[in-house]
């Protein structure tokens, strides 16, 4: 036990040296194998002479010590080098030390050095500096073992060199009580460090095997990432990679081939200024919705601008990579150029709905579109119009002259088409030589619609029937042909496109059948009113030169029964035809712009009729009423004709009335007040036409220098049976007395409706009960009978 506690002091730097030794390790790893041996040698010599300076001494000139441990992790630790150097100085430092133990304790050291050195088969680096441990060491397979095998040599050396000591009785006595218990101490210090060595090494072989596993998979992330970069510049689609806010990140070739533009000019530029700007909108919301986490990805099919810009359609897929917080991190665009199959499918949608030849509509978009104008003629209340054209004797051209000059005459016809019709309308080709033409939004009224297609139809014909050169090699030549045109009208989606086809096929064939080279309409009706309607817009032009149109006289008499006027009205009676409407031809005279003369020859025979009625005192008080039409009222000269006439007759201008309906007044207002102020100017009086038909009279009846109002018929026919229109006579007769204007009744034709106007305050009658439109001859015959 007195050797234990002696050498303890000794034993105890051993766990020192290996902790300073892996502190030499950790300060120093990458440093060079040579300096770390030196500073080791120091650190074991140090601790060598430090030992031999402090022994025990068991008998005069033995010392019992830790040097044989010291040398042991020396060479352990550090090598044959630093072990020898360390044998060394203590083998010096022992011999100066003298003593009868001094060669048998450089004898102890010599052999610790040798086994020790023939344990580690002459390693020539440390144990632990190994990098890996050499798998032909099989004692380093297992360094606790070791540790104990390098313990028992080192003890069983220290304990052998005790023998050598003289005499031998001495040495086998200091053998057998302290060195079999100086070797058991260094066994049980050698287990100890065996322990911690093989702790040592099991760190540094996890150590390593987590180095490998970063070395692999920064290889592999490496090894991804080449990857990566292969695949994204070597892939079939154009591939970015685009920030939240749209600009490039990153793209490949192949996106740069097809936007056209190189890596560096792409980059600098964002996706929205590559996106054609009506596809934008629709990427933008998916966009959106892949931000709000709504959809993972979107697939769209749209349009890019190219650097020289033409369009390029491409069918885009997108995602979106976030961080690991969720924020967006950029989105991974695949763009596949689909232009060719876009191209493709156009060229399969030309030969499905366009006429090849013409590259009109056939037959099966035609019917769609169609369809279409029958919902929106349905929703407008507009009528439409189909014409169906066949050309006239195109067979003669066709079989002359080859195919390939009919083949151009269609064209040069589909072409005229084109420019006669307008831009909301449909030509399109049904087949050989057979057109057909949809026109929409003609006119709410059906005679104004029929009239409007006869017209466009009409303009077709015309433009069908211009010249079609031609070159042959003899000499050019020139072929014209006509046009037949079967026309059927439609209101609304009633009509079944079937039906509206065989209606103008019919009409065609009522065109044909008519000597072809004209057009006809499916409705007979229709047709002979537009044939009326054309007979007499024909006619009109000539009937004031033929004399055919006369000026009747209705009389207008107080609530005594006094003759006090008349209204002028313009009657036509035509030689063969017979009488002619007002409501037929007054319309045609404003369309046509007849109603100028017209008016002004009305003027005229009123004018001199009240010239020479104020020569005669039985009619010179008398007053005359004429309508004046609306496009003559804004002539710009009317006031001035107006003003030449009265110079002219002679006539009072006090007697003469101008009646207008209350479309004038809406037209323009400010101009109606001026024009009518400078013919009051002259004294001429003024009557409202019609009042409480229109839906602006009340407005304006203190705005105009009006004399008088007259209702119409309509309130007057029902008033004493109908409430409503009793009601708006009764209020017009008092609106009309609160502003001081004269009321005439139009329509009159019974006594219980003249008593109720009388009783109203009515001032002036007018109708069949006093006296139907008659010449004025008549008309001054009848003021001397009820005078």
């Amino acid at each position: 036990m007195a050797v234990l506690l002696g050498l303890l002091p000794t034993l105890l730097p051993i766990l020192g040296l290996f902790g300073l030794y892996v502190a030499v390790l950790a300060v120093i790893p990458g440093a060079r194998l040579r300096w770390r041996n030196a500073a080791l040698a120091l650190i074991f010599t140090g601790a060598m002479l430090y030992t031999l300076a402090y022994p025990f001494a068991v008998a005069p000139g033995v010392f019992l010590d830790a040097r044989g441990a010291i040398l042991a992790v020396a060479i352990l630790f550090g090598g044959p080098w630093v072990g020898g150097i360390t044998a060394l100085a203590g083998c010096l430092y022992r011999l100066q030390l003298g003593g009868a133990g001094a060669v048998a304790g450089v004898f102890g050291l010599m052999l610790n050095l040798l086994g020790t050195l023939w344990l580690l088969r002459y390693q020539s680096r440390p144990l632990l500096a190994a990098q890996p441990f050499p798998a032909s060491m099989p004692l380093v397979a297992h360094p606790l073992r070791l540790g104990l095998l390098v313990g028992c040599w080192a003890g069983l050396a220290e304990a052998l060199s005790l023998l050598l000591i003289p005499p031998w009785q001495q040495g086998w006595r200091l053998f057998v009580d302290s060195g079999l218990t100086l070797a058991g101490v260094q066994l049980l210090g050698f287990f100890v460090m065996g322990s911690l060595l093989w702790t040592y090494h099991q760190r540094q072989l996890l150590e390593l095997a987590l180095r490998r596993a970063e070395l692999d998979l920064l290889l592999a992330r490496q090894e991804r990432d080449e990857r990566f970069e292969v695949i994204f510049e070597q892939a079939a689609v154009g591939i970015a990679l685009v920030a939240p806010d749209g600009s490039l990140l990153k793209v490949n070739g192949k996106l740069c081939d097809i936007l056209g533009l190189d890596r560096a000019e792409l980059v600098a530029r964002t996706f929205q200024a590559v996106t054609y700007p009506e596809d934008l909108d629709a990427d933008l919301a998916r966009v959106a919705q892949l931000l709000a986490g709504e959809i993972d990805t979107y697939q769209l099919e749209k349009r890019y601008l190219r650097g020289d810009g033409a369009l390029v359609w491409a069918n885009l897929t997108v995602s979106l990579v976030r961080h690991g917080n969720g924020r967006p991190h950029y989105f991974i665009s695949f763009i596949e150029d689909i232009s060719e199959r876009k191209a493709y499918q156009q060229q399969i949608s030309t030969l499905a709905f366009q006429d090849v030849l013409t590259e009109l509509p056939n037959r099966r978009l035609f019917l769609d579109r169609l369809r279409y104008a029958l919902v929106r003629s349905e929703r407008s209340a507009l009528y439409g119009a189909i014409l169906l054209l066949d050309l006239d004797h195109f067979k003669t051209l066709n079989d002359t002259q080859g195919h390939d000059v009919g083949d151009s005459f269609l064209q040069c016809i589909a072409l005229r088409l084109r420019e006669c019709v307008r831009a909301e309308d449909t030509v399109a080709r049904l087949g050989g030589d057979e057109f057909v033409v949809i026109l929409e939004g003609l006119a709410k009224d059906e005679a104004k619609a029929a009239s409007r297609a006869e017209q466009l139809a009409e303009q077709i014909r015309l433009a069908v029937g211009l010249p079609f050169s031609f070159e042959r090699k003899d000499s050019p030549r020139v072929f014209q042909t006509t046009a037949s045109i079967g026309i059927s009208l439609f209101h609304g989606d009633h009509a079944a496109l079937d039906d509206l086809l065989k209606h103008a096929d019919l009409a065609l064939y009522d065109a044909k059948a008519a000597g072809r080279n004209t057009l006809c309409f499916y409705n007979i009706e229709m047709q002979y009113a537009l044939e009326i309607r054309a007979v007499i817009q024909n006619a009109l032009y000539h009937a004031q030169e033929l004399n055919e149109l006369l000026i009747y006289a209705q009389p207008q008499v107080d609530r005594g029964g006094r003759l006090v006027g008349a209204e002028l009205l313009l009657r036509w009676h035509h030689p063969k035809v017979g009488w002619i409407s007002p409501s037929q031809f007054i319309p045609l005279a404003e369309e046509t712009g007849t109603i100028l003369s017209i008016g002004q020859w009305v003027l005229r025979s009123a004018c001199q009729t009240l010239a020479r009625w104020a020569r005669q005192p039985q009619y010179a008080a008398l007053t005359l009423s004429i309508n004046v039409s609306i496009r003559q009222f804004r002539h710009a000269g009317f006031v001035d004709e107006v003003r030449a006439i009265l110079a002219e007759t002679g006539a009072p201008p006090a007697r003469l009335k101008l009646e207008f309906t209350e479309s004038i007044v809406i037209d323009n207002v400010d101009d109606t007040v001026r024009k009518m102020n400078q013919l009051r100017q002259m004294g001429i009086r003024f009557s409202m036409d019609d009042f409480g038909t229109g839906y602006s009279s009340l407005s304006y009846l203190k705005k105009l220098p009006l004399d008088q109002i007259k209702i119409d018929q309509s309130f007057i026919r029902d008033m004493t049976s109908d409430a409503d229109d009793a009601a708006i006579v009764t209020a017009i007769l008092s609106i009309s007395r609160s502003l001081s204007l004269q009321v005439v009744a139009e329509g009159v034709e019974t006594e219980a409706q003249q008593q109720f106007l009388y009783d109203h305050g009515c001032e002036l009658y007018q109708g069949f009960l006093y006296g139907r439109p008659m010449p004025l001859a008549e008309l001054e015959q009848f003021h001397q009978h009820v005078r």
